[in-house]
């Protein structure tokens, strides 16, 4: 009887891609052909929509200390277990990056907390790998000063990493659009009409779906807000209202995040001596008169959180099993879980100092394994 050989396609997709990413890095090393595979852009594809399929709730958590940024990845359950401390093998020159989103295991950095300086990074923490994007074509020392938004995302016509970045120029009042491709590893202008009746809040919170990155922007006029777009497929901005009873109010904290599969906004308000926050759905994509009201929080200072009167601020929406996660808006933050059900609030033992936590779902992937970046050794 002769031995059995298994179909290559079988122990490709059936085996190699169940595998995690820190076995797959050792697998390189066995042989040429397991490097090529492994490195391939098939198998990195494959690889990442089996560990997409997977969704095994994870959520990547940014923190700060005396200015020293930690990453961990966390374990959405009821214990909230920490499953990975991240290396983080960069330190900003000013103060703290700004993240600008996640996709697909990569990170997309900018050091423009401060004052500009042009730096934008993407960042593999499973890998260990890092690219530095080249200077954008419009900045300080070329145009003077200018107020940026950016978005990062996935492109899935192209199957390429995108960066947009909006550039409002002020020595000229005029903005330019230029967009960064992973694939080609270069800025170009993009010929896309900004509605300049509207700019995006700068370090405005980003959530992408299905290629399309949403910010909140606000109007020139009368500073009331709506959701601006930016489609990486077609290049072209869009302009969504939001519930009319977030759309002029005083006083208010505007996010976008995404519930379940559904578009999200989060706007926190302080009304005499009193804060709380809404969390609205958009019940149907595109749809403006779907918003709904899905939660209203009491975010009034906690007596057995802290004895300050430092309010509390929605960071990332809803758990898995319905909480939501909220920090303390102080110096000195503590990352708090609220069951809607029982109105109780608890302390999930993560502290970083103020508006430094960043949360968002996390998973691992091999994306920038077969680039040119700057790569540490495991």
């Amino acid at each position: 009887m002769s031995d059995y050989v298994l179909p290559t396609e079988i122990w490709i997709e059936e085996i190699l891609t169940r595998l995690p990413v820190k076995t797959l890095l050792r697998c390189t090393s066995v042989c040429k052909s397991w490097y090529s595979l492994i490195t391939s852009p098939n198998f990195i594809t494959l690889h990442l929509n089996r560990t997409a399929s997977n969704n095994d709730n994870r959520l990547l958590i940014r923190s700060c200390n005396n200015r020293i940024e930690n990453y961990s990845v966390y374990t959405d359950n009821e214990t909230f277990d920490e499953c990975e401390k991240l290396h983080f093998p960069l330190h900003s020159r000013i103060n703290r990056f700004n993240i600008v989103g996640n996709c697909n295991g990569l990170v997309c950095l900018s050091e423009d907390v401060q004052q500009y300086t042009d730096i934008m990074i993407l960042w593999n923490p499973s890998i260990r790998k890092f690219v530095h994007l080249p200077y954008p074509n419009f900045g300080y020392n070329t145009h003077g000063a200018y107020l940026q938004s950016v978005g990062f995302g996935f492109n899935p016509v192209t199957n390429d990493y995108n960066v947009v970045r909006i550039a409002y120029l002020k020595k000229v009042e005029t903005e330019v659009v230029e967009l960064y491709e992973l694939s080609t590893g270069s800025w170009r202008n993009v010929c896309a009409s900004v509605d300049i009746s509207y700019v995006i809040k700068s370090r405005s919170t980003q959530v992408v779906l299905n290629g399309v990155v949403h910010w909140v922007g606000l109007a020139r006029k009368d500073g009331h807000a709506v959701i601006v777009s930016f489609d990486f497929k077609s290049e072209t901005f869009g302009v969504m209202r939001v519930p009319h009873r977030a759309e002029a109010e005083l006083n208010m904290r505007l996010c976008v995040t995404v519930f379940g599969e559904s578009l999200s906004l989060i706007d926190e308000r302080i009304y005499m001596n009193e804060t709380y926050c809404n969390i609205w759905v958009m019940k149907e994509y595109g749809m403006e008169n779907t918003w709904t009201r899905q939660l209203k929080i009491d975010t009034t200072p906690v007596p057995h959180l802290r004895r300050s009167f430092d309010c509390l601020r929605v960071l990332y929406g809803f758990r898995n099993n319905g909480d939501v996660l909220l920090a303390e808006n102080s110096d000195s933050e503590d990352l708090v879980s609220y069951d809607p059900k029982s109105r109780n609030f608890k302390k999930l033992g993560i502290r970083g100092c103020g508006m430094s936590f960043y949360i968002s779902t996390y998973m691992e992937s091999l994306v920038l394994i077969n680039g040119k970046s700057d790569a540490l050794e495991m």
